[in-house]
């Protein structure tokens, strides 16, 4: 982000007009889909992942504990995570589809523009490589997919949303369900569950029953 502030103060051509930040020219069809598409995977991964399937899967993956240690738990972490997910969606957006596309266009006028997408992709992608090979694949197909509604509407904003939008989608899974969360206890199979409290007084089925002292017959 430092890099796109610096460019844009001592390039006198260069303004963030250029770099995507401004009013979408249109929306056409490809990017009204695009949106509707990830909205829709957004509310499927929240249900998946309520149902801890991320824990699950992070119990046999490195990569995925190394991920999950990063995702909020208690309520200051939320607020942080957040934040993040705000400034990581601009900053993102505009280094590897703004900046990034201008500078790939400038360099090369002639690359045709799915190039542009491939490319911003594979470099998205390839800095996520923490996250594991499927996570190269998936962040770098989302770079691709984003990059191409940044050039089909001439605007980063839409790009930006989207991106703040998947990142924000883990403040709506339950800590618990996380990857280092706590499971809740399981009742044993077989079992018919915990015992209903006993009035107060009342001898349980373990308990020893007190010998009677009194009179004999």
């Amino acid at each position: 982000m430092a890099i796109v502030v610096a460019v844009s103060l001592v390039a006198a051509r260069v303004g963030w007009s250029e770099l995507g930040l401004r009013w979408p020219d249109r929306v056409g069809f490809l990017s009204g889909f695009v949106a509707v598409v990830i909205l829709a995977v957004t509310v499927l991964s929240v249900r998946a992942l309520r149902t801890g399937v991320l824990r699950e899967a992070g119990s046999e993956s490195a990569a995925l504990r190394s991920v999950g240690s990063l995702l909020p738990r208690t309520e200051p972490e939320r607020r942080l995570f957040a934040a993040v997910a705000l400034t990581a969606g601009i900053a993102e957006e505009v280094v590897y589809r703004g900046f990034g596309i201008a500078v790939l266009a400038a360099l090369l006028p002639s690359l045709p523009w799915w190039w542009l997408v491939l490319i911003a992709g594979a470099a998205f992608g390839l800095a996520h490589a923490y996250q594991g090979i499927a996570g190269i694949v998936t962040t770098g197909l989302l770079g691709s997919v984003l990059a191409a509604v940044y050039l089909d509407t001439g605007s980063l904003l839409v790009p930006i949303a989207l991106h703040v939008l998947i990142d924000l989608r883990f403040l709506a899974v339950p800590p618990d369900v996380l990857p280092g969360g706590t499971a809740p206890p399981a009742a044993a199979e077989g079992g018919s569950g915990p015992a209903p409290p006993r009035a107060t007084g009342e001898p349980g089925p373990n308990d020893t029953q007190p010998i009677d002292f009194g009179q004999r017959p």
